[in-house]
């Protein structure tokens, strides 16, 4: 927007969002877009609204020191699963880290109001490793899926939180639907969010599967080693 704009009556309402700059675009949105001092709850204007819970919020800052509660490498932190999904959402956050520094910006996070949504998980399935996301027969059924549930922290939490109901949309074509067009799955839409989009995807990194065969073999040999002592 160019600076000879008058910005005097101009409010901003971001939710859920990503680090949309450097220090300098946080310090120049700040001048333009005042804010409370120590934000509170989700009735601010020029506030970051973030779920504690939702890991979008987390990129793509790369300094914990910079941003302690807002930064990349937190994002291990999201995921309790098996130690081989646990690899491998660290070795993917140390990638997703390492491009995020080499693109030289520097990201920090604007001011933030934060809430911690509810910790329920949904009745879904969570993969035991980010490879297996695409084949349900080897999900784990005891617990909730990370992509998916981190679906709903980004999402459906907000919208609970603020007490308001999603907005519903009834679309009405006059063309003919093809058999084989079929309603998004919560996990693709899951995967269709901005940083979650950035996971789905590189769970097929190479670097990713190679930590993958080294956790699974390194269980494997846990469990072998159990047995042999039982």
């Amino acid at each position: 927007m160019p600076k000879n704009v008058p910005l005097a009556n101009v409010k901003t309402y971001p939710t859920a969002g990503a680090t949309p700059g450097n220090a300098n675009f946080v310090a120049e949105f700040e001048a333009a877009f005042p804010s409370p001092a120590n934000p509170t709850g989700y009735q601010n204007w020029n506030v970051n609204l973030a779920n504690t819970l939702d890991a979008v919020p987390q990129a793509w800052c790369t300094s914990s020191t910079a941003a302690p509660s807002q930064n990349l490498h937190r994002l291990p932190e999201f995921y309790d699963g098996t130690p081989a999904c646990q690899a491998e959402v660290f070795i993917l956050i140390m990638i997703m880290a390492s491009r995020a520094k080499k693109s030289g910006l520097g990201y920090r996070p604007i001011k933030t109001s934060f809430f911690t949504g509810s910790s329920a998980a949904l009745p879904v399935q969570k993969p035991k490793r980010l490879t297996d996301l695409s084949d349900p027969d080897i999900w784990d059924p005891k617990e909730p899926c990370w992509l998916t549930d981190a679906h709903f922290a980004h999402t459906s939490q907000y919208w609970t939180y603020m007490g308001m109901e999603p907005p519903s949309v009834n679309l009405q074509m006059d063309v003919e639907v093809p058999e084989d067009v079929t309603v998004k799955s919560e996990l693709e839409l899951a995967a269709s969010w901005p940083v979650l989009r950035d996971i789905a995807r590189g769970a097929s990194d190479p670097r990713v599967n190679a930590v993958t065969a080294l956790a699974t073999y390194t269980e494997a040999s846990e469990g072998d080693l159990s047995a042999r002592e039982q």
